[in-house]
């Protein structure tokens, strides 16, 4: 048990390090109020920077960066899945 206890412990000292390295590249979002109980509608402004707005609907940062970037090596540069990830549920 105590060599699965330090094979772990290495690993999550060699993750740190690593996120360590690279916090000066990112931030953390500690809050976020969307000004209202709904998911649909936070996830709508993580995804694209925008309210929401049913009569004028923003493409999410992702679709944005996979037109900018285009196929690479044949690889589809960018694939939602489902139909609520970014837009409110449509009945």
């Amino acid at each position: 048990m105590d060599s699965m206890q330090n094979r772990l412990r290495e690993r999550l000292h060699a993750y740190r390090e690593r996120v360590r390295r690279q916090t000066g590249k990112y931030s953390i979002i500690r809050g976020h109020d969307p000004k209202n109980g709904s998911h649909g509608v936070a996830d709508h402004l993580m995804m694209t920077g925008h309210k929401f707005n049913a009569s004028l609907p923003f493409p999410c940062y992702g679709s944005v960066i996979a037109k900018e970037r285009g196929y690479v090596d044949g690889m589809i540069p960018f694939v939602q899945l489902g139909k609520a990830v970014d837009r409110l549920r449509r009945q």
